[in-house]
């Protein structure tokens, strides 16, 4: 008895819980309109790193999957990036604009 009680208490609050931290309807996911089409190449990488050019790209920053920065550059158009010293494995390679915003994130194989 003392554990139908219980159980039928923890579904009541659970289910009060669930309710509150549910989407509100004045929360909306506004997507992008403009669809930003940036290239890495080759990937697998070797030793440089090549970026198709893009007019809004200011930093590019390359994550291990662990989460942790391990290259930064300033973007320049047709220049390619050394990445030869990074160890074999799968990076993150974030792109962001002028005021630091990210504008997307590819992944990266490094060979």
């Amino acid at each position: 008895m003392k554990q139908t009680l219980l159980l039928i208490t923890f579904f009541l609050f659970s289910g009060m819980a669930f309710g509150q931290t549910s989407f509100s309807a004045g929360l909306k996911f506004v997507p992008s309109t403009q669809k930003i089409d940036i290239k890495i190449f080759p990937n697998p990488v070797m030793a440089e790193l090549g970026i198709s050019d893009n007019t809004q790209v200011k930093t590019i920053k390359i994550f291990s999957t662990l989460g942790g920065e391990v290259k930064r550059f300033d973007y320049e158009a047709g220049t390619r990036y050394y990445v030869g010293d990074l160890p074999r494995g799968i990076y993150l390679v974030q792109f962001s604009d002028a005021g630091n915003k990210v504008i997307t994130t590819k992944r990266m194989k490094k060979q």
